[in-house]
């Protein structure tokens, strides 16, 4: 009888934001699996997790590589989903854990589309956690959404032009993912008078954490895990305030 497969958000960084749930299920399974950006790279998502991980369960680092060659990324992801398989066709309950929620922006995406697609048979639970904005949101004292505001997630690795369309129909807007372009970002909500409704955070939860409204005062060099939460200034709504690094 085949195991099951849960993908566990493990939050965005502090171990005491893992879930009571997650912590269960990592005590019990019979292996931990976890992603990793280059081979021999550490895994944040491990760093995290590891106190609820028994030390004679078995946890296997697979690589998930950062590039744009389809072919090359197809051929990896293959070759996870078939350890993970294997794992759990061994009658194992198996977990693979990923940075903040396991259905935002998250590696786990990859990993279910390929057992429904190969091992439809597997058992497959997602197990959410605690978001990098919610957590952003809390350290900056800031309310993300109000009343009838409307709140947008969106990565800033999308065309400059659609940002702006977001901009536009939403109240707060949560820029992702914004090492990449982080400069052409600064400068669109600049041009638009935004930059003082703007809050930049990095890592989150974890050693290094930084949390400013000055964006004039950034680092040259983006750090990767880190994000924009613009809050529009409304009548009546001035909650922008933030801790100040």
């Amino acid at each position: 009888m085949a195991g099951k497969l849960y993908g566990i958000g493990v939050g965005p960084g502090d171990p005491e934001l893992l879930t009571i749930k997650a912590a269960e299920i990592l005590k019990r399974c019979g292996h931990v699996f976890t992603p990793i950006a280059k081979e021999g790279g550490a895994s944040v998502a491990f760093d995290i997790a590891r106190r609820y991980i028994p030390a004679a369960t078995p946890v296997t680092h697979l690589l998930f590589p950062m590039i744009k060659d389809k072919k090359v990324l197809e051929q990896q992801w293959m070759a996870n989903h078939r350890v993970m398989e294997a794992a759990a066709r061994a009658g194992q309950e198996c977990a693979f854990i990923t940075l903040g929620d396991s259905g935002t922006y998250s590696t786990f995406s990859v990993v279910r589309r390929y057992f429904k697609r190969f091992a439809p048979d597997i058992e497959i639970e997602a197990i959410p956690g605690i978001t990098s904005f919610a957590y952003a949101a809390a350290r900056a004292g800031m309310s993300l959404v109000e009343g009838n505001e409307i709140v947008s997630v969106v990565s800033a690795n999308d065309s400059l032009e659609r940002l702006e369309r977001v901009i536009d129909s939403s109240d707060s807007v949560v820029f992702l993912k914004t090492y990449r372009q982080r400069e052409q970002l600064l400068k669109m909500l600049k041009r638009r008078g935004l930059s003082d409704s703007c809050t930049y955070l990095q890592k989150c939860g974890l050693q290094g954490e930084r949390v400013t409204r000055d964006l004039d005062a950034l680092a040259q060099s983006p750090e990767y895990l880190s994000l924009v939460i613009l809050k529009k200034p409304r009548a009546g709504n001035n909650d922008t305030s933030s801790e100040q690094s």
